[in-house]
């Protein structure tokens, strides 16, 4: 597997759908398949699960009836301490990608954004930042 794109979410329902969808588009378009990529949403303590829109549940709830769910393309993993640090820590612990790339909830990325930074890192054989486009 080529690239996993960890999320810590806390309460980021709906924006997290967003962010997902936003990551997979970029990724479909750069030329990777669902095999070359893994989305692991990591919840760390959301409160969301009674969100007030029928037939949704919050941030994981939510994602889990979905069918990237299923197909392995998101993996959900839930960590009991309400932090950033211990959410990313725990979803790169479980990550299968070569690159590690750490995603905030409310994100948005465009296409060939992730196709550069990994020719960014493999040319020099460092650190990428990516940059926010407005």
């Amino acid at each position: 597997m080529k690239l996993s794109v960890i999320i810590p979410a806390r309460n980021e329902f709906p924006q997290v759908v967003f962010t997902i969808y936003s990551v997979i588009h970029a990724l479909e378009v750069d030329g990777f398949t669902h095999k070359d990529f893994e989305i692991i949403l990591v919840d760390n303590c959301s409160t969301d699960d009674v969100y007030p829109q029928r037939g949704t549940a919050g941030t994981t709830s939510y994602l889990e009836a979905r069918g990237i769910y299923f197909n392995g393309v998101l993996r959900i993993l839930r960590d009991p301490i309400a932090g950033n640090h211990s959410a990313r820590n725990k979803g790169a612990e479980i990550a299968r990608g070569e690159y590690l790339f750490f995603s905030d909830a409310h994100m948005s990325y465009r296409p060939g954004f992730f196709k550069e930074m990994i020719r960014t890192i493999d040319e020099p054989g460092g650190l990428f930042h990516g940059t926010i486009g407005w």
